[in-house]
C-alpha cells in the first residue's frame, strides 16, 4: 500500500522510469526463474538498459537534480534498480560461460562495478569511498595464481575472458573515480571518524570474545542512533536540498556494519 502511494504521488516522468525499471526487474527475475539456462549476452542487454537509466540521474536524482528539485519516488526507484543490478550480477555469474570455481570471484567483481557505476553517478563520494573498494578489488587480484581466476596452470577453469575482462573494467572505474573525488569536509571526516572507532571497539570485541552484557553493548546503539537521527534524507552532514557531502557511502557502509556487529554481539551477551 506504501508503495501505490508514493507512485501516485510520482511525476509522470518518474514514474515512466519506475515503471521502466519495474518491467526490467520482472524480466531478469523470469530469467533466474526460468529452467532454461541464459547466455551472459542475453543478461548484457538488460545491464545495458539499467546503466542507460542511471547514466541520466542527475546527483544521484532520478527526474530532477539538487538546483531543479527532488521529485517524489527516489527510493521507490532507487529500491527497484538496485534489486535489478543484483539480479543481473547472479544471472551473470550463473551463465554457461564461467565454471563454478570462479562465480564467486565473478560475482563479486560484478558486485564492485555496479556498486562503483552508481557510485560515479551520485557524485558524493569521497577518497576513502574509493579506497574501501580498491582495497577489495586489489585483494580479488593478488589472489590470483600465474593470473590465473580459480585455478592455476595446471588447471584453467572456464571464464577466465569474463573475468579478466570485468576487473579491468572495475579497475578503469577506480581510476576515473579516483581522479575526480573529492576530499572529506570536516563534519564528514568527524562522522567516519566516530563510525570507525566504533567499527573497531565492537570487532576487537568479538574477536577476542570479550565478555560483554546487553548494557555494553547498548553504549555503542546509542551512539550509532545518534548519528542515524542526525541525518536528513539519509543523508550524513547535509540534505537533498542543500548539497550532499563526499563519503555518503562509505559512511553509509560503516553504520551498517556496526549495527551487524551489535546484533552478532547480542546473541553472545552474557545477559542473552
Amino acid at each position: 500500500m506504501a508503495a501505490v502511494a508514493e507512485q501516485n504521488k510520482m511525476t509522470e516522468e518518474v514514474l515512466s522510469i519506475y515503471t521502466n525499471l519495474v518491467g526490467i526487474r520482472d524480466k531478469l527475475k523470469a530469467m533466474k526463474e526460468a529452467p532454461k539456462q541464459h547466455s551472459q549476452e542475453e543478461v548484457h542487454h538488460f545491464q545495458q538498459m539499467l546503466d542507460a537509466i542511471d547514466s541520466r540521474r542527475k546527483d544521484g536524482i532520478f527526474a530532477g537534480s539538487l538546483k531543479s528539485g527532488v521529485p517524489e519516488g527516489q527510493a521507490l526507484c532507487l529500491d527497484v534498480l538496485d534489486e535489478s543490478y543484483d539480479l543481473v550480477s547472479e544471472l551473470m555469474a550463473a551463465a554457461p560461460e564461467l565454471s563454478p570455481e570462479i562465480r564467486q570471484t565473478y560475482t563479486m567483481l560484478a558486485g564492485i562495478k555496479n556498486k562503483l557505476i552508481r557510485l560515479k553517478a551520485s557524485r558524493s563520494y569521497a577518497l576513502d569511498d574509493v579506497h574501501h573498494y580498491q582495497l577489495m578489488v586489489d585483494a580479488i587480484d593478488a589472489g590470483r595464481k600465474d593470473g590465473i581466476f580459480g585455478g592455476d596452470v595446471n588447471h584453467i577453469p572456464s571464464g577466465q575472458a569474463q573475468c579478466a575482462n570485468i576487473l579491468f573494467q572495475v579497475y578503469e572505474l577506480l581510476r576515473q573515480l579516483l581522479n575526480s573525488a573529492p576530499e572529506m569536509n570536516p563534519q564528514m571526516r568527524g562522522i567516519y571518524s566516530h563510525l570507525v572507532g566504533i567499527r573497531r571497539k565492537l570487532s576487537d570485541m568479538r574477536q577476542h570474545n570479550v565478555r560483554h552484557a546487553s548494557e555494553d553493548l547498548h553504549v555503542y546503539q546509542v551512539q550509532l542512533d545518534a548519528i542515524d537521527k542526525d541525518r536528513e534524507d539519509g543523508i550524513f552532514g547535509g540534505s537533498l536540498s542543500t548539497k550532499v557531502p563526499a563519503g555518503q557511502a562509505l559512511c553509509s557502509t560503516l553504520l551498517a556494519q556496526c549495527y551487524k556487529l551489535v546484533e552478532e554481539l547480542q546473541e553472545t551477551a552474557t545477559d542473552a
